[in-house]
């Protein structure tokens, strides 16, 4: 328990503003005595039993808009006065999912105000802070006319993230930093799953798998990975492991947890967790115990401790084969890897499995005479069979991706589910469509997997008009088109594509309506279509920024992140002036992170050099935000090298200010195109003179060394498969 009094100047005597409109919250503000005329007091309540990491102060003079919960909970929602009226969407999701919290763990929350602010320049997205939260714009702030779709489903998910956190976290906290993801893990689930309660047309858990489980699994398949349950010695490991093993692999155990043991056994076993060590610390094992006790009293038969301590306990995850014989499957499991020649070269010793990377699996599969006929049958071994009931011509395992697990077919299955997506697709749901699509592209970036089925499969996407597969698909075609943008190959690869997202981006057009995953739909296909070189595109965004920029013709917000870029991309000093001023003058934060992203698209050497400058400026670019210019800088084919050079020229700035944890994801970034033995050594000879730092750069060394093993082995590959493809086209015609 804390117990704050602050002495201070008294504000009166230099300002016109009223005392009431000064914050000043640790928990809760009782009142203040003026002393001789000078000095104020300031006495606040005792707060309860709390970890200090989660104490915050806040001196301004925002502004605020309130509301009350059903559980009688003062809520607030503060911003400077020039945006205060962005916050009605961030006041109506978070009253609503304190009421939704409170009731699916029968526990309220445990005061009675729960304050939010904007924090006009903050380097986390947000922090928790016990009744007092504090948010970067972007994830509060959501003005109707002006930001887009993704932007408010930002603002809803990082608010339910933190509030999350007011039980997980801030009612029991993990014992050690070892733990973290006791805190991350579940604020990244409970994200998803509670915006779909209140949010049910927006289809979270359909986005769950596209945003949490196939980002954890990208940086779990690396021999560089660590374990959820990680040691941790120093202040740097802390800070490395706030990355996506500790949120989205975290996220995915326990969206897996969750639909082997249902939804109303892990709300009680939450619940007994959280009431267990209330105002208190925990481990993970007491967690799995909580679990455990509640399933068992549910007459489940699980262990559910030891199942999880596969998860928990190692790094890594299983790819599972299976090869049919009649009606006999085999299942074998070994750990998924994208270079298994590498793991020497790039596992730190302590982070080695006791448990022999062999996992507690809950296989599920449907099949085509039963496709809505779910099974489950338990892997705890390296090779079990099962006996399918039917002779269905395949078998779809991993159902809805809710395992965190690959599946490997042999070629019979993968011939015939890809023979069933392009006769009709939708026998298969959205999310099992985008699984197959992340698993072959995935299993053949890791050598399991011929790269033609991969291709094969993506054939299908001609009839594709779904968020989740298509917004999958764009992330291996991009990474496919960064490998080989050097290479004879690349030209016929961007025709391909092309050719395969025309129908959609016919579909989806250029005007802004439609469901919420249209949008998000819409914006991610013309988005890629456009850096492609889409026939029409560059005269469409020229059309309307030109309408925006000289007469001041509105652009729809969900068009804004085409628009935007590709009049920098093809236009002139004029449009990139144009766009860092209204960068510069812009009261909506989404709106100048779109704008400030544009900027580095640009095909100009100056620009980019110039952007790169100004990100190191706070007058020029706020500090939070050198981080996007950076990335979007990384990203342009023309700014790559240029990327390259400033992260050296800066290293130290820039590890001093970010940290680690950012550091690491900025190498990784702008190594992305390394794809020779050249590149390697390049880049191995400079981190070897950066001593301890040399921690953060391990995955962008693990992910050089694997690109240029798979275009040593693969690129032919890829190339036969697109000669064929095109030698039959021609026959045809």
């Amino acid at each position: 328990m804390i117990k704050i009094n602050l002495i201070h100047v008294n504000f009166n005597n230099f300002s016109k503003l009223d005392m009431k409109d000064l914050v000043l919250h640790v928990c809760f503000w009782i009142e203040f005595l003026v002393g001789d005329g000078n000095w104020v007091f300031d006495i606040f309540k005792e707060t309860p039993k709390m970890s200090t990491y989660l104490l915050a102060i806040v001196v301004c003079d925002f502004k605020s808009r309130s509301a009350i919960t059903n559980g009688n909970v003062q809520v607030a929602v503060y911003a400077p006065n020039k945006t205060i009226d962005q916050v009605h969407f961030a006041l109506n999701i978070t009253t609503r999912m304190v009421d939704y919290y409170s009731d699916f763990f029968q526990i309220g929350y445990l005061l009675s105000k729960l304050d939010l602010i904007a924090i006009p320049d903050f380097k986390a997205g947000a922090m928790e802070n016990w009744g007092l939260v504090t948010y970067r714009e972007t994830a509060i702030l959501y003005n109707e006319q002006e930001s887009s779709a993704s932007a408010q489903q930002r603002v809803a998910t990082v608010i339910a993230h933190e509030l999350a956190h007011q039980w997980f976290g801030n009612l029991v906290t993990m014992e050690w930093w070892s733990d973290l993801w006791l805190n991350e893990g579940f604020a990244s689930f409970l994200e998803f799953f509670g915006i779909e309660h209140v949010k049910p047309e927006w289809s979270m858990m359909a986005q769950f798998f596209l945003d949490q489980t196939q980002v954890a699994m990208e940086s779990d398949a690396l021999a560089s990975s660590h374990p959820l349950s990680v040691e941790v010695n120093d202040i740097d490991d802390i800070d490395l492991i706030f990355d996506s093993i500790s949120y989205s692999k975290g996220a995915a155990i326990l969206n897996m947890l969750q639909n082997f043991i249902t939804t109303d056994v892990l709300r009680k076993g939450l619940t007994r967790y959280l009431t267990r060590h209330e105002y208190h610390n925990a481990k993970t094992e007491d967690l799995w115990s909580a679990m455990t006790a509640v399933s068992k009293e549910h007459n489940q038969n699980f262990d559910v401790e030891k199942i999880m301590q596969t998860w928990t306990g190692q790094m890594g995850f299983p790819v599972v084969t299976i090869s049919r014989v009649g009606k006999v499957l085999q299942a074998r499991q070994h750990r998924f890897l994208f270079n298994a020649n590498t793991v020497s070269n790039f596992t730190d010793p302590k982070d080695e499995s006791h448990f022999g990377y062999v996992w507690y699996i809950p296989i599920t599969y449907i099949t085509q005479t039963h496709p809505e006929d779910v099974q489950l049958f338990w892997m705890n071994e390296q090779l079990k069979n099962f006996e399918l009931v039917d002779d269905a011509a395949w078998i779809k395992a991993n159902v809805n991706q809710t395992g965190f697990y690959r599946v490997k077919y042999d070629h019979y299955n993968w011939n015939a589910l890809i023979t069933q997506l392009k006769s009709d697709h939708t026998a298969l749901s959205s999310a099992d469509r985008a699984g197959l699509l992340d698993d072959a592209f995935s299993l053949s970036f890791g050598f399991v997997l011929a790269p033609k089925v991969a291709l094969d499969l993506s054939v299908y996407l001609l009839n594709e008009r779904d968020y989740v597969p298509w917004a999958t698909a764009v992330q291996h075609f991009d990474r496919l088109l960064v490998l080989c943008e050097e290479k004879a190959i690349y030209l016929t690869l961007k025709k391909y594509i092309l050719e395969m997202i025309a129908p959609v981006v016919t579909q989806v057009g250029w005007e802004d309506n439609g469901s919420h995953l249209d949008k998000l739909l819409r914006s991610t296909v013309l988005k890629f279509a456009c850096e492609l070189g889409h026939s029409g595109c560059k005269e469409q965004s020229l059309l309307l920024f030109h309408a925006w920029m000289r007469n001041g013709t509105r652009i729809p917000p969900n068009l804004r992140s085409i628009v935007y870029p590709n009049a920098i991309r093809y236009g002139g000093e004029e449009e990139w002036a144009y766009v860092y001023e209204q960068y510069q003058t812009t009261s909506t934060a989404s709106e100048r992170k779109e704008l400030l992203g544009a900027l580095t698209a640009t095909r100009n050497v100056w620009h980019i050099t110039q952007i790169l400058s100004y990100s190191l400026q706070p007058d020029k670019v706020k500090s939070q935000d050198m981080y996007y210019v950076f990335i979007g800088v990384a990203n342009n084919p023309l700014g790559r090298w240029h990327a390259w050079r400033f992260l050296r020229s800066s290293w130290d700035d820039i590890y001093e200010i970010y940290g680690a944890a950012t550091f690491k994801r900025m190498l990784k970034s702008c190594t992305q195109h390394f794809t020779t033995e050249f590149d390697y050594a390049e880049l191995e000879a400079f981190l070897a003179t950066r001593g301890s730092q040399l921690r953060a750069a391990r995955q962008a060394m693990e992910l050089v060394r694997h690109s240029v093993e798979w275009m040593a082995r693969s690129e032919y590959l890829v190339v036969n498969w697109l000669q064929d493809r095109q030698s039959v086209f021609d026959a045809n015609t």
